[in-house]
């Protein structure tokens, strides 16, 4: 497959870096299915020198074809352009044009590519400024009217493609990917540094704001620059500019901006109160500026994606083009919620249920008529449900279970294990297994069924059964506890042994998997951590969540300090502790609130404990809008687990879930996560029955909202890097495709 990758101005070459690099990721994972990319300057920005830089320093691939065309009015480079890029395309021969935002170069290689019936990709499509005066504006609107993929950066974007008539059907694939900037800012803030000048500066002056220069010391060395910026950058109180992407550059650095524009194609910035837009206008700056200090906007909303936009833009077409056959895959999963559920969370399974259909591979999910969540019967049969084309559930039925731990689970687990041994008969077969560990006897089942058929199978490690409960067992039973589980152990020896890989949650899960199947780990056992998705609620349904708080008498408004916690109120939680703190701090200091947030075996020991302590809130199980909410108007996340050796070895859903809101935890994890908090300096330890500790940690965070607020930007650098859904799902899809291809072949 061969690209042809048009640019010519400086932003673009930098836009275009971050899908080479994950072009070149893909050619390193997939040899078999090589891309090449041909790069094109157009020479629109015409210094050599400054581009030159560009490509050098920055780490950009160099251009195969350099146009050498710049210095002339609109129309005639536009029309020399599309000349010289006509003649590059009929010696190339490309599969596709790639050409990214609004330049003549753009509009130009969009053009020249569609005359000769060669289709064209838009990276940044679907922005528009509603000002015709603006070329740039023209040629946006062109380019998105020609292009077969339209990569939208945001789900604004997607909704003016709409207006203007442009389906995401047929011909024309409309995908909101995210922005490539925002994967260039992630890449270039690793190794930018600042000049012992500019360092100087930051340290003798606390609080400034940055206005964008244009001094040629600084801006004839466009790399200089670029290290400038994103220092300055970080260190700033706010933005004043007029550029475009210093709009999107500052809500990247959780910075407030004020646009010296009367309009903006980044209009969700506007919207979310990021960005003031106030033109020239004297008084309207001043009012600006003085609300940058008063105004606190939600940094933690990701409005352009996840970092990953390049590897997805790149994935998209060359899935179609390469005409890479889609993929049959089942998906084992019994416990998580699922996509049909409503107001629910989707995890792990179902998030990579949701990656796979965009990405055009065909999904069976089996799983069970019993919601494991709220311990109730989904329905009262074998049920299969067809979610989309080629998104089916297969839910099995068996017996209800009331608690966790109770032989009703077992006899659960035993009865589904049964029922898919029989039923997978009669289905098309798969090109690949993924099947979570636990459960035993579904594991065992899918490896068997893998085994018959030639079919590879990965076992993802997700809790360490049976090993959790020798560690629960009382210590009167003695040996008799590893006697009564020979079974299992059994059972999980010979399943991770019969599988093809092992996957897990951290590197000692798939270890742990690796040594039950008796062997040495291989390069097809790989960790990907659990993540969360950020899943930004409706307008409507945040003010209806707001509603529900403030009923509570939770609200902004109200100046209090909320500690939150969700999760099923059960045994893998100690709340006692953490109801001794609320009391000891309730006597001392009124403004600090707890919210307990969900159901379970546990829910009326503690609220019975919890009786008549004021400051102690459980609502019940609460919907993922007011989650969304709560964890907003909350300062920290607290996560009192039982610091079992399982835990000590995992990052739980519930740690990645206030990361991705920035808040910082507080945790009485010992072993991964304690040494995870610790080492980003986004959350506390603590002795999970110790209430006077904790009781002492909390009042001193809420004492010091400094130490809270560099934990809560940490918390949210922390979430960015290493646990976006997208991310870590996409690259474990990538795992799966690399071992059925091999398989394959």
């Amino acid at each position: 497959m061969k690209i042809l990758t048009i640019v010519g101005a400086r932003p673009q070459f930098i836009k275009a870096a971050a899908v080479s690099r994950a072009i070149a990721t893909h050619n390193q994972h997939h040899p078999n299915q090589h891309v090449h990319e041909v790069l094109v300057h157009t020479g629109q920005h015409y210094d050599w020198n400054m581009s030159k830089v560009f490509f050098e320093q920055m780490q950009i691939p160099q251009p195969d074809y350099h146009l050498d065309i710049g210095g002339l009015s609109h129309g005639a480079m536009t029309g020399r352009m599309l000349e010289k890029i006509e003649a590059v395309i009929l010696s190339e021969k490309p599969d596709l044009v790639l050409v990214y935002g609004d330049t003549n170069s753009t509009l130009a290689g969009a053009l020249a590519a569609v005359k000769l019936h060669v289709p064209v990709a838009h990276v940044e499509a679907g922005l528009r400024s509603y000002n015709k005066r603006m070329p740039e504006e023209v040629n946006r609107v062109l380019t998105d009217q020609i292009s077969r993929w339209l990569f939208c950066p945001t789900e604004t974007a997607v909704k003016n493609l709409e207006r203007e008539g442009i389906p995401d059907q047929g011909q024309v694939i409309v995908n909101n990917v995210g922005d490539v900037m925002y994967d260039a800012v992630l890449y270039y803030q690793k190794i930018a540094q600042p000049t012992d000048a500019i360092a100087s500066l930051i340290n003798e002056n606390e609080s400034f704001y940055l206005a964008t220069v244009h001094r040629a010391e600084n801006t004839d060395d466009p790399v200089r620059l670029n290290h400038i910026m994103i220092v300055l950058l970080s260190n700033c109180l706010g933005v004043f500019t007029d550029s475009g992407g210093l709009q999107k550059e500052a809500y990247f650095f959780q910075k407030p901006c004020i646009t010296l524009r009367d309009k903006t194609e980044w209009v969700e910035l506007v919207n979310w109160g990021f960005n003031w837009l106030v033109g020239s206008d004297y008084d309207k700056i001043l009012s600006a500026e003085k609300n940058i200090s008063e105004h606190n906007p939600d940094y933690s909303i990701c409005l352009y994606g996840s970092g990953n936009a390049g590897k997805k833009n790149s994935k998209t077409f060359h899935l179609e083009l390469i005409g890479q056959l889609s993929m049959n895959i089942w998906l084992i999963t019994i416990g998580e919620p699922l996509p049909n559920e409503g107001n629910t969370r989707l995890l792990r399974t179902g998030i990579i249920a949701k990656l796979l259909i965009s990405q055009n591979h065909q999904v069976l999910w089996w799983t069970s008529t019993f919601n494991h969540t709220i311990k109730k019967t989904r329905y009262y049969q074998d049920t299969q449900i067809e979610l989309a084309k080629k998104f089916k559930l297969y839910l099995l039925h068996s017996i209800a279970y009331p608690h966790n731990i109770s032989i009703q689970r077992l006899i659960n687990h035993y009865g589904i294990a049964q029922k898919f041994t029989r039923l997978a008969e009669f289905e098309q077969k798969p090109d690949i297994i993924l099947c979570s560990l636990p459960t035993l006897e579904l594991s065992l089942a899918a490896s068997r069924y893998g085994r018959k058929n030639q079919i590879p199978v990965v076992l993802d490690v997700r809790d360490l059964w049976p090993d959790i409960f020798i560690k629960v067992a009382p210590s009167w039973t003695g040996g008799l506890a590893q006697v009564l589980l020979l079974p299992m152990f059994k059972t999980v020896r010979t399943a991770c042994s019969q599988a093809t890989a092992i996957s897990g949650i951290t590197p000692a899960f798939v270890d742990w998997g690796v040594r039950y199947a008796g062997r040495k780990r291989s390069d097809l056992d790989r960790d990907f951590p659990l993540a969360y998705s950020e899943v930004i609620p409706s307008q409507k349904a945040i003010v209806a969540a707001e509603n529900f708080w403030q009923k509570q008498g939770i609200s902004k408004n109200f100046h209090a300090f909320f500690i939150c916690f969700f999760g099923t109120i059960s045994h893998q939680f100690e709340l006692r502790a953490v109801i001794e703190a609320a009391k000891k701090i309730n006597y001392h200091h009124q403004g600090i609130r707890f919210v307990f947030c969900g159901v379970g075996d546990r829910l009326e020991f503690y609220k019975d404990l919890a009786k008549n302590c004021k400051n102690i809130l459980f609502p019940g199980w609460v919907g993922s809008a007011e989650i969304w909410t709560l964890m907003r108007l909350s300062s920290i996340g607290i996560a009192p687990y039982h610091s079992s050796p399982d835990f000590q070895m995992s990052i739980p859903n519930k740690i990645i879930e206030y990361l991705s809101a920035g808040l910082p935890i507080i945790s009485s994890l010992q072993g991964t996560v304690q040494k995870l908090l610790s080492e980003y300096n986004c959350g506390v330890t603590y002795s999970k029955e110790n209430a006077d500790e904790l009781a002492d940690t909390l009042l001193d965070l809420h004492d010091h909202p400094e130490r809270l607020k560099t934990m809560s930007q940490n918390a949210q650098f922390l979430y960015n890097s290493k646990f976006v859904a997208e991310k870590v799902y996409s690259d474990m899809i990538d795992y799966l495709e690399a071992i059925a291809t091999s398989h394959l072949t």
